[in-house]
């Protein structure tokens, strides 16, 4: 094992010694985005009692039946590990942890010092009652990242408690990579009384993270309180409200009126109008690059497009600065590799994709033979709530119309756009894709492996030899320098065949009022509820 798997493997005494002392780690989804204030001398800084109220597009806190009832930037849970701004994992609830010598099983060491919001114990058996609630209610669908127990945990066998404070995850074949596989969502940790029999939320989640659900209207908003039980430094709003408002110029508006503060998640603002709301001076931004890119994705089960030349043209005929620029307001960096920037241990950045329209031609004509083709452009009409997706399709229609494509741009509702897609009835479309985890094995083998379940669910049919190997290699290898050598030819194949073709990577961006104090984006794409507050 290299000496990073060592350092991440086994934390140190004296992160230990920290840890133990209380708010050493941060709340799930991320690390602390601004500095604690608090100190021994002065304490914690006073809670705000004014509450303060915020936005999102789509509902974040889904309720009962999701695997995770709320997303992550909530702050309501956290996770046995978490991620630091360079998507490698970290510590939370767990402190440590070590793989046996025959890498067939992974041991946790657990905090002593956390309780969930009702005071109940966080504990071993608390983490294995979890464990298996994933197991038994996989697979199960979620807006922010589905559940499917294989690409979560592996070939996992069981999960013991060893003592109190100790858990041992057994698996049936070696998982070289497991703490990045459960990193974040897949260790999201509730306490046992939170689950009925069938694996559903009996009510709002009892959890360990700054805040707490203590109301819900689903589809209109959630609300927020400071969880008294928390063990690291108290949040500084005592109650947050996160409304549900999915029209980009409806929450704009509700900016601009003062009936909501900020906003946040994915596509909270769109690019155009964060320069208008900054102007006056009113509000400001925070923006990071997050784990979110953007994609043309290809039907390769049927002609043209199966031919590799055809989407190697339409990807030399995009001018990836000029929709950064042009349509997203500089709001991301044109893509290379498939595989976003943001996971710096493993994204390779030699790979770049230039504009060529000249070469786009030529390969074009190369594949059509001089006759025109028509083509179903289909979009998510979930998109055009987040960014502006109508304005990036009819660059693309234009932009394929010289290489003798003629593009039809279909807007569909989600359960349309899923079937269009499985059925194979489309030739391209935009979609985005994050990273579930600091382990992007699970991307690649989904979108790139014979029998991914992104390569069948939208129709690539995509096969390579070397990929398959490279992916079976990821199975066994725990040496990074070896694993990087084969996601770094993953990223290379993915750049000759171009099964879906990379567009840019994001950066995310939220706009808050000048009232506000301490809301920062993070690279994890979430924001610091727990810092923020109105004056």
């Amino acid at each position: 094992m290299s000496t990073r798997s060592l350092r991440l493997g086994m934390i140190t005494v004296a992160l230990l010694v920290c840890a133990c002392r209380g708010g050493a780690d941060t709340p799930s989804g991320g690390r602390d985005a601004v500095p604690s204030a608090t100190s021994a001398e002065t304490g914690p800084p006073p809670q705000s009692t004014k509450e303060l109220v915020l936005a999102a597009p789509r509902d974040l806190a889904p309720g009962e039946k999701d695997p995770y009832y709320a997303a992550a930037t909530l702050k309501v849970w956290e996770s046995l590990v978490t991620v630091d701004d360079e998507w490698t994992p970290q510590p939370q609830l767990a402190l440590s942890w070590e793989p046996a010598a025959d890498g067939l099983s992974w041991t946790f060491h657990l905090r002593q010092d956390v309780v969930f919001s009702d005071r109940s114990p966080f504990n071993a058996g608390a983490v294995v009652a979890n464990i298996n609630r994933y197991l038994a209610i996989s697979p199960r669908s979620s807006p922010f990242y589905s559940l499917n127990k294989t690409v979560a945990y592996g070939d996992l066998t069981r999960v013991e408690q060893l003592d109190p404070f100790t858990v041992r995850f057994v698996h049936g074949t070696p998982a070289p990579s497991f703490p990045a596989m459960i990193a974040t969502y897949f260790s999201a940790i509730f306490a046992p009384a939170s689950f009925a029999e069938n694996g559903d939320f009996t009510g709002p989640p009892i959890a360990t993270g700054p805040f707490r659900v203590v109301e819900r209207r689903p589809d209109q908003y959630v609300l927020l309180e400071a969880n008294p039980h928390y063990r690291g430094t108290p949040p500084r709003s005592a109650r947050i409200r996160v409304r549900t408002i999915p029209d980009p110029n409806t929450r704009v508006s509700a900016l601009r009126a003062g009936e909501i503060q900020g906003v946040l998640d994915l596509g909270a603002i769109q690019p155009a109008a964060v320069q208008a709301l900054t102007r006056g001076g009113d509000f400001q931004e925070s923006s990071a690059p997050i784990a979110i890119t953007h994609y043309i994705f290809v039907n390769g089960t049927r002609a043209p497009f199966s031919d590799a030349r055809l989407r190697q043209a339409i990807s030399l005929a995009v001018d990836r600065r000029r929709v950064v620029d042009d349509l997203f307001n500089g709001y991301g960096l044109p893509a290379g590799s498939m595989l976003s920037s943001v996971s710096k241990q493993w994204h390779d950045p030699s790979i770049t994709l230039p504009a060529d329209p000249n070469r786009a031609a030529l390969l074009a004509r190369e594949v059509l033979g001089g006759r025109r083709q028509a083509a179903v452009v289909i979009i998510p009409s979930f998109q055009l709530d987040r960014y502006p997706y109508k304005a990036l399709g009819e660059y693309l229609q234009a932009q394929l119309r010289p290489l003798g494509i003629d593009a039809e741009i279909r807007i569909l509702e989600s359960a349309a756009f899923n079937k269009v897609a499985a059925d194979g009835e489309y030739d391209l479309a935009l979609r985005t894709q994050g990273l579930a985890s600091s382990d992007p094995e699970s991307l690649f083998r989904g979108y790139l492996g014979r029998d991914g379940a992104t390569n069948k669910g939208f129709s690539f049919g995509y096969a390579s030899a070397e990929v398959e190997q490279a992916l079976s290699a990821l199975l066994r290898e725990s040496n990074e320098a070896r694993r990087k050598e084969q996601f770094v030819r993953l990223q290379q194949a993915a750049a000759r065949d171009l099964p879906v073709i990379p567009l840019f990577y994001e950066k995310g961006v939220v706009i808050v009022a000048k009232e506000v104090q301490g809301y920062v984006l993070s690279t994890s794409g979430g924001v610091s509820l727990e810092t923020a507050w109105r004056k």
